[in-house]
């Protein structure tokens, strides 16, 4: 950072805050409580669901989140604009289990 004059000195504190740009193609954001640290490997998943014989079972997605901001995630990749997730409990969730979905 140019410092013309030297007015930032050593010990100063300051509230900074970047712009993001803007993108044709927004980022979903999803919930905090909605992703899940894989156990089985250093990544991130979220869980949707599918249905087979009638049934609904959950299906775990990698996804690349940004860093955390609030309650809120944006996710770089894995992730489709409009999927549907489960938030409620996502955490204890297991590939394969049977759910129920409710809005």
């Amino acid at each position: 950072i140019a410092n013309p004059g030297l007015k930032l000195r050593s010990g100063m504190i300051a509230a900074v805050q970047a712009a993001e740009a803007e993108d044709s193609h927004p980022l979903p954001q999803i919930p905090v409580d909605a992703l899940v640290r894989d156990p089985n490997g250093d990544r991130y998943l979220v869980y949707t669901t599918e249905q087979k014989a009638g049934r609904t079972f959950a299906k775990a997605i990698p996804i690349r989140p940004r860093p955390l901001s609030g309650s809120q995630v944006l996710i770089l990749d894995g992730l489709n604009a409009g999927q549907r997730i489960v938030v409620s409990g996502a955490n204890l969730l297991r590939p394969g289990e049977a759910v129920r979905e409710v809005d």
